[in-house]
């Protein structure tokens, strides 16, 4: 299996990712984003971060999706 780098995530976004992760009044799935894109942030594989959180082998991908497209210049 490939091992992709870890997501770059910049002190600013893991501070509001760890946030909303720890918050017990966050939403359930803003609860499982943040963790995914934590975990992805830290090097974990996609089936580890699939079975921290319940999702799908490729579950993560389209909930990191959209801190990807940022980076990248695009949408959010």
């Amino acid at each position: 299996m490939a091992t992709l780098p870890p997501l770059d995530v910049s002190a600013e976004d893991r501070a509001v990712l760890e946030g909303r992760f720890r918050a017990h009044t966050s939403e359930q799935h803003m609860v499982v984003r943040a963790r995914v894109v934590l975990m992805a942030a830290d090097g974990h594989p996609n089936p580890r971060i699939a079975a921290a959180t319940g999702l799908s082998g490729q579950g993560g991908g389209p909930l990191a999706a959209p801190l990807c497209q940022r980076r990248a210049g695009g949408a959010v």
